[in-house]
């Protein structure tokens, strides 16, 4: 099992406890409202998206790499962050970041401090060279993480994703091992 730490939280594998809290944050609307397309609408779907997690985490050839992010202080799953390896060789690999989180975590600082730990994992013990996200364009808060986490706009797609049946635009960033 994977156990990453950082002052505030504990960034790890998923386990079948995780489900309540897991089925709380993959079928919230709100949580959810610019990531629709992995929301789950049941209790079954949530449990087969966090079984699919625990699986890929047994794997030894392992390309999904999904986490609990868990509260150090009160030991409460409050939110999810990942990545899948779209590729990789001996020179290293492209890998995909994602992350949410519960609502009354949101603006703490949390995802940031998550997400920084999990790119280290990646880039140092993963040996990835290059880890991009992006998100629609009007996710500022999720725009605002990636900054903050020093990655580089690489792209901004015009009416590239149809969401809420509205064309809307998605910006894509990018860090690289070498700059991290």
């Amino acid at each position: 099992m994977i156990k990453l730490v950082t002052d505030k939280l504990i960034i790890r594998d998923h386990l079948s406890d995780d489900l309540k809290t897991h089925h709380q944050l993959m079928s919230d609307p709100e949580i959810m409202t610019y990531i629709e397309d992995i929301q789950t609408h049941s209790l079954e779907e949530s449990r087969e998206n966090l079984m699919f997690s625990i699986k890929e985490s047994k794997k030894e050839d392992r390309t999904c790499y999904f986490f609990a992010i868990v509260e150090k202080d009160s030991n409460c799953h409050i939110g999810s962050i990942g990545f899948t390896i779209l590729d990789r060789n001996e020179t290293g690999g492209n890998c995909e970041l994602g992350y949410f989180i519960l609502k009354e975590f949101w603006h703490k600082g949390y995802t940031t401090e998550a997400a920084r730990k999990v790119i280290d994992f990646a880039f140092n013990t993963l040996n990835m060279h290059k880890i991009t996200t992006g998100c629609i364009a009007e996710n500022e808060n999720s725009e605002k993480i990636m900054k903050r986490l020093g990655m580089v706009k690489e792209g901004h797609l015009k009416q590239h994703v149809l969401h809420d049946n509205i064309w809307k635009d998605r910006v894509e960033y990018a860090l690289f091992k070498n700059v991290f």
